[in-house]
């Protein structure tokens, strides 16, 4: 895809419907972009309501040169994928990416407390959460 190198996307059936999830991937991570409801998905891969996702093969597809492409393999991608996603599971740790001004504001009111980043950034989140 000219406008996105290296963008796959993955097609989600979730609670009868279908969501495209860009993605990007390296080698130590998936970079999920956005989630996108789809109708013309929905319609491509569900139908009507007497159709079963599960019965049609299960595919997933890259955008690549303006045109879809069936993944190559797709059982051992299926297989990779839901390691990532099991994987992410049983950790216990978030990667934030930040902009280069919140990363600066976040270390100047860390150094004035006295306080590494992490334990800074722990407790903003912290003190959130407890007043949601």
């Amino acid at each position: 895809m000219t406008k996105y190198p290296n963008q796959k996307i993955f097609v989600v059936k979730f609670n009868n419907y279908v969501y495209l999830v860009p993605f990007v991937e390296t080698e130590s991570e998936i970079f999920l972009k956005t989630i996108i409801p789809s109708r013309k998905m929905k319609k491509r891969y569900l139908g009507d309501k007497k159709n079963d996702f599960i019965k049609s093969r299960r595919t997933k597809y890259t955008h690549e040169n303006e045109e879809w492409k069936s993944i190559n393999n797709v059982s051992e991608a299926i297989q990779r994928y839901e390691t990532y996603a099991a994987s992410q599971l049983f950790q216990n740790e978030i990667r934030v990416i930040l902009s280069d001004e919140d990363i600066k504001k976040i270390q100047a009111l860390a150094n004035q407390s006295g306080q590494s980043v992490s334990d800074f950034t722990t407790k903003i989140i912290h003190s959130y959460l407890q007043k949601i």
